[in-house]
């Protein structure tokens, strides 16, 4: 997220950063819901751990164990993790493709990293 800020900082305010920016702030708003709902896994995964004995007060959440529990959380986290994954995918492909049309006598910004 730390890039995509850059990169409304430096974009002038045109045409596709106004598209751009609108898709960018809904995957922050998704992005913010994920990460609290994932927090909250974890606080109810290592209480749950620590409640039989396996962890202590200090203990962080781990994967030392070799069985998946797969409660109700586990099986609306996993979807929703993939559906980020899939939206910062098309995010990043609408941001290639919004760039591009307005800049027809630039260089692509990919070839600058060579």
């Amino acid at each position: 997220m730390v890039g995509c800020g850059v990169v409304l900082m430096t974009w002038p305010p045109t045409e596709s950063y106004h598209q751009f920016s609108l898709i960018l702030h809904a995957f922050g708003l998704y992005v913010s819901f994920l990460q609290i709902f994932q927090t909250r896994y974890q606080m109810a995964r290592l209480y749950t751990q620590r409640a039989l004995g396996k962890a202590g007060e200090m203990d962080v959440v781990n994967t030392d164990t070799r069985e998946t529990h797969w409660t109700g959380s586990v099986k609306l986290l996993l979807p929703m993790v993939w559906f980020g994954h899939m939206f910062q995918l098309h995010l990043a492909i609408y941001a290639f493709r919004c760039d591009i049309p307005f800049r027809p006598n630039s260089v692509p910004a990919i070839s600058l990293c060579n």
